[in-house]
């Protein structure tokens, strides 16, 4: 009778193997996949996209490439497959959303074993994390996703590591590499591989005993510290270079960065960061439509894609879980508290307010992890029926799908007014001239900034031009008084 529970139990384990990651794959298509075919391009795609169309593909192994060396490679090798198409390009993201999200289940399985409500809700809470709606800006956004899925994998991979003895070099050799292709692609989780000792200390304490665990997470984690060092070292001289163009550190630009006025200024900025992730990404759930100006019939898909999506997971998550799931207890809870402190800090080294309103929400990506792991760990305390944890869960997925259903339509909205934009433009203005300036209200119905319609107009008139100077240029007087042009 044992064998054959054995066997059943193996069929089990390896069906849920497939199961996740599909129904974490129908979660990320009903949130975000709904008005996929309808959307473009916008904000920072269009100069990356732009660079492709003038230089050929490989043009974007240039972009970056100074202080970020992969994240060209990353835009190039999706242009291989995606080209100039919009459609191709949203269905790459929505394909990384969904990856980051099953490695990050990953993660929260190997580090919790016994906790599969932990694992799966993180994950879902992370998938659908609602303060990050940048999903849809794809060409830019796609070159932060997949280095996310990369600090999952090394993390992942270093778990194994320790906790398995034979090839524990094999498995830390895929870590360390994992950890490299993320940093060299993009500093937003810089301050996130901070993470790493909490997460060592976390599974050797299930096997050691404390002042063993402590001296085995110090051996393990030198290796990854020395080349978060090295890293940083590197990004930081970058920064020092006469060519550089990206954002200065705030030290840099202030003859007494170690003022008491810089360290208030760092300290609003830090608690504003951690408010974001703490409340204000789950009080947007509660921004609900419109029907006069969203539309009834885009009101009335809202809901049921909320409660479809909703009930979905509700069943799905009582079928799934065992009803004799065990609290990761205070472990869970530090670590997304850790993690939460941690993630801003690239962004507050730069003087970057992170803020859900757009641009700024870009900047929350990181804070998903220690978000979401808070969240769920906060829900598990609480609640302490696993019937009523699923029931919370559900529901705050439900009104997630919901959020980020109105934040698609806002973009499908945004592509239909550019292409509307250019075609008034074009009949209106149809000869138009080299080395003319436009100068516009701002348009609000686009999340493209002045700069980033100013690409688009000039692809738009000039499909190909001579020279290093754009034969356009177009401006928001309003943004640009007494600013530099």
């Amino acid at each position: 009778m044992a064998a054959v529970q054995k066997v059943f139990q193996g069929i089990r384990n390896r069906f849920l193997t497939f199961e996740v990651p599909l129904f974490l794959l129908a979660v990320t298509l009903l949130a975000y996949g709904i008005l996929l075919p309808q959307m473009g391009f916008y904000w920072d795609d269009w100069p990356w996209i732009w660079l492709q169309h003038l230089d050929g593909k490989q043009g974007m192994l240039q972009i970056d490439r100074a202080f970020r060396p992969l994240s060209g490679v990353i835009l190039f090798l999706i242009s291989l497959f995606a080209g100039e198409q919009p459609f191709l390009w949203q269905l790459t993201n929505l394909l990384l959303r969904w990856f980051s999200s099953f490695t990050c289940f990953l993660v929260l399985k190997a580090l919790f074993p016994r906790q599969m409500f932990t694992a799966l809700g993180g994950a879902l809470l992370f998938l659908l994390f609602p303060a990050y709606q940048h999903q849809f800006v794809a060409v830019n956004s796609s070159r932060h996703l997949l280095p996310f899925s990369f600090y999952f994998l090394s993390l992942f991979f270093m778990i194994q590591a320790v906790q398995r003895e034979k090839r524990a070099w094999f498995f830390h050799g895929l870590a360390l590499a994992f950890q490299l292709g993320e940093m060299l692609a993009t500093e937003y989780y810089y301050s996130l591989e901070c993470v790493r000792p909490f997460v060592v200390y976390t599974v050797l304490k299930q096997r050691l005993g404390g002042r063993e665990a402590v001296t085995q997470t110090i051996k393990q984690g030198l290796p990854y510290f020395g080349l978060l060092v090295g890293l940083v070292a590197w990004r930081f001289a970058t920064t020092r270079r006469p060519d550089y163009t990206n954002y200065a550190l705030l030290w840099q630009e202030d003859s007494d960065p170690l003022s008491a006025t810089n360290g208030m200024l760092l300290l609003r900025l830090w608690g504003e960061q951690l408010k974001v992730g703490m409340i204000s990404a789950w009080t947007k759930l509660f921004e609900f439509p419109h029907p006069a100006t969203f539309g009834a019939r885009k009101t009335a898909l809202y809901s049921f894609l909320g409660i479809a999506g909703g009930t979905g997971i509700y069943f799905y998550l009582n079928k799934t879980l065992p009803k004799d799931l065990a609290f990761p207890g205070k472990a869970g809870l530090l670590l997304g508290i850790w993690s939460l402190v941690l993630a801003g800090l690239p962004f507050l080294a730069a003087g970057l307010r992170v803020d859900i309103s757009f641009p700024a929400n870009r900047l929350t990506l990181p804070q998903a992890f220690g978000a979401s792991l808070l969240l769920i760990s906060l829900i598990e305390l609480l609640l302490p029926k696993i019937s009523l944890q699923v029931l919370m869960l559900s529901g705050i997925c439900a009104l997630a799908i919901g959020s980020h259903f109105q934040n698609a339509t806002d973009f499908q909205r945004d592509w239909a007014y550019q292409r509307a934009f250019f075609q008034q433009l074009s009949w209106r203005v149809p000869g138009i001239q080299p080395n003319t300036l436009i100068l516009s209200n701002i348009v609000e119905q686009t999340h493209s900034s002045d700069n980033s319609l100013m690409v688009a107009l000039n692809w738009f008139y000039f499909d190909r031009f001579a020279g290093e100077q754009l034969p356009l240029l177009f401006f928001y007087p309003s943004e640009r008084t007494g600013a530099s042009l």
